[in-house]
């Protein structure tokens, strides 16, 4: 028989929780399925850097991009680096 994943949030096979799929934040509820990816408190639906925790949401250029994943976070042109 085969296994069957299914994206729920539930143990389906083995013991774990949706298995194969990322976690980001290692809370045990795979991306595909947890309101808060980086568990910084803002939900992805407004998050400007989901997979990254940003709960400032600071975003010094304006660009819609959160400073903690904008590798050019002054809009200057040239990467942070």
């Amino acid at each position: 028989e085969v296994a069957v994943v299914v994206l729920d949030g539930l143990d389906d096979v083995e013991g774990a929780i949706d298995e194969g799929f990322p976690d980001t934040d290692l809370d045990g509820t795979m991306d595909c399925v947890d309101p808060d990816d980086d568990d910084d408190g803002v939900l992805d639906t407004t998050d400007n850097c989901a997979l990254v925790g940003n709960a400032p949401q600071t975003d010094t250029d304006g660009d819609g991009d959160g400073d903690a994943c904008d590798p050019d976070d002054d809009g200057d042109g040239v990467d942070d680096g």
